[in-house]
């Protein structure tokens, strides 16, 4: 098993948290540890980096992700004139957008809806990028005209967006312990009693991760958030990222970064489940306008459940903090 000091001490980090014991230091020295060991891009280093840098994130997985969403979203709602100041298509938002769609053309469903690979259909999307031209008043137009298949798959990325988590509790599960048993710190025949861990360390990341903030390129504000009653969630908590599109009126749009299997009445402190989602339009798929009140900063209490930070409770309880 472990063969240094270093190894041995997250080798008895490891067997603390299989015994039972719900020490956040214990994860944190076992985050960082495999920060070091794992391929850039894996859900152990997004993680790691999470913990070194969880104030404001400008790169790695979760970035990557939301920054694709807001650029197809963006894009999509410009091509339309239905983005709140009213500006159509530039050059550079067009391009952040087919950039975006490039990166996810396995996950835009082309083979399910027009039954074509999505290889080639990134190939294709290069191509029609080629085209694009530009007015001032109405956006992006294609000269020449597109043939009919291009235009129609053109029309239907640009109408898309990939709205999926960046990871979930499976994941979470399946690639530490991957790690773990890969850098032998973790038996083969300790895989199961890792995974009973699994939502002790959900409930860590869900306090970590929440109101980090984006550094997304053209400024616009966008903040990961804990979200109790999210579309979709079934009561589960979540973290979403959340941009605010409309200051004035109170809109963000949202999607989902980390989906856990957290039952929100088992692991949060009543004062946290007081913040609900209230949903301006829920009438269609994602992404989905919401107003809420931002739940102020959160901590895991003694009893490992989420609760808010002794100060802000002060101050909703009392109107005074400490």
């Amino acid at each position: 098993m472990p063969s240094t000091d270093r190894d041995l001490r997250i080798r008895c980090a490891v067997r603390r948290l299989l015994d039972g014991q719900r020490n956040q230091h214990d994860l944190v020295l076992i985050c960082l540890w495999l920060r070091q060991r794992t391929p850039a891009g894996s859900l152990p280093t997004e993680i790691g980096d999470f913990i070194a840098h969880s104030e404001e994130r400008d790169n790695g997985l979760t970035f990557k992700l939301v920054s694709d969403f807001y650029w197809m979203w963006e894009g999509q709602q410009r091509a339309f004139l239905d983005h709140p100041d009213g500006k159509p298509v530039t050059s550079e938002l067009f391009t952040l957008q087919m950039d975006a769609i490039v990166r996810r053309i396995h996950q835009m469903g082309v083979q399910e809806n027009l039954g074509v690979n999505p290889e080639a259909a990134r190939q294709k999307i290069e191509q029609i990028r080629t085209l694009a031209k530009f007015d001032a008043n109405i956006g992006v137009y294609f000269d020449p005209v597109l043939p009919k298949k291009e235009q129609k798959l053109y029309d239907f990325l640009s109408q898309r967006m990939v709205s999926l988590p960046a990871f979930d509790t499976e994941s979470l599960c399946r690639e530490y312990s991957t790690a773990l048993v890969d850098n032998k710190v973790l038996k083969n025949t300790e895989i199961e009693s890792w995974c009973d861990v699994v939502p002790f360390f959900s409930a860590y990341l869900i306090a970590m991760m929440h109101l980090t903030r984006i550094k997304m390129k053209n400024g616009v504000p966008a903040v990961l958030d804990l979200v109790l009653g999210a579309k979709g969630s079934n009561g589960k908590l979540q973290v979403w990222i959340s941009f605010l599109i409309d200051e004035a009126r109170g809109v963000t749009v949202t999607t989902p970064v980390f989906s856990s299997d957290l039952d929100a009445d088992a692991w949060c402190q009543a004062e946290v489940s007081l913040y609900m989602v209230k949903a301006i339009d829920d009438s269609g798929e994602l992404p989905w306008r919401e107003r809420r009140d931002r739940i102020p900063a959160i901590e895991l209490d003694s009893e490992g459940k989420i609760a808010l930070c002794s100060t802000d409770l002060d101050i909703l309880l009392n109107g005074t903090g400490a």
